[in-house]
């Protein structure tokens, strides 16, 4: 088990990309197969003040268009953990 603490919620959703990139990779597939990601920030990652670090992410991660065909992107108060500031889903596709 895996135990990683990173206080910054955008190099959280970075980690989180990564994650999710080693994982369909045992499937053979890629950041680019993924056909709906569903990002979760909470309030404490300040994202109308940080929009452009969350842009700049998803054009590092999905460099060849915007980012997935669809996603949600959805604000709460809070997640599982006080740390937790970002919970990424991805559905990926051929």
């Amino acid at each position: 088990m895996r135990k990683v603490v990173i206080s910054d919620a955008y190099e959280q959703f970075a980690y989180e990309l990564d994650r999710i990139s080693e994982i369909i990779q045992t499937g053979g597939m890629g950041l680019a197969d993924i056909v709906y990601l569903t990002v979760t920030v909470t309030e404490k990652a300040n994202l109308y003040e940080n929009w452009d670090r969350l842009v700049e992410i998803c054009a590092r991660y999905f460099p060849e268009r915007p980012g997935p065909a669809g996603g949600t992107l959805r604000i709460v108060s809070g997640l599982s953990h006080p740390k937790m500031m970002v919970e990424v889903e991805a559905i990926a596709a051929r």
